[in-house]
C-alpha cells in the first residue's frame, strides 16, 4: 500500500505542476499538464488535457484491487467520455507489455500509460 501511495504521488508531480499559488492536490487547484505518451503509441497532448475534468487512475496489473476496480474505470470512461471526461491511467507495473497485455486481455479502452522512472 505505501508502494502504491507513492507511485501515486510521484505521478502527479511528475505529470503535472500547479498552475498558481494552491499547492498540488488542493480542491480546486489547476494543474499544468505535460504530453502523456500511451502505451498505445498514441501522444495526449497537454492542451486535450487542460481545462477539462480528468480522472487520474495509478494501477498495476498485479493488483487485486485494481482488478476489481478497472470495470467501473471503464465503464466510467465510456458514460463520460462524450461529456468532456477523460479518463488517464498510469500503470506502475515494472514493463510496458505487462500493463499492455492485461489492457489487452479486458479490452479496456481508457488512455493508458506508464509511469515516469
Amino acid at each position: 500500500m505505501r508502494r502504491f501511495l507513492l507511485a501515486l504521488a510521484g505521478a502527479l508531480v511528475l505529470f503535472a505542476a500547479p498552475a498558481h499559488t494552491q499547492s498540488a492536490g488542493e480542491v480546486g487547484s489547476i494543474v499544468q499538464w505535460r504530453d502523456v505518451s500511451l502505451l498505445d503509441g498514441r501522444t495526449l497532448k497537454a492542451a486535450e488535457l487542460s481545462g477539462n475534468a480528468i480522472v487520474v487512475q495509478i494501477w498495476a496489473s498485479w493488483c487485486p484491487f485494481c482488478g476489481a476496480q478497472n470495470p467501473h474505470v471503464q465503464k466510467l470512461h465510456d458514460t463520460y467520455t462524450n461529456h468532456g471526461l477523460q479518463v488517464l491511467a498510469f500503470s506502475i507495473d515494472q514493463t510496458e507489455q505487462a500493463a499492455k497485455d492485461y489492457i489487452a486481455r479486458r479490452a479496456y479502452t481508457f488512455n493508458v500509460a506508464m509511469r515516469s522512472a
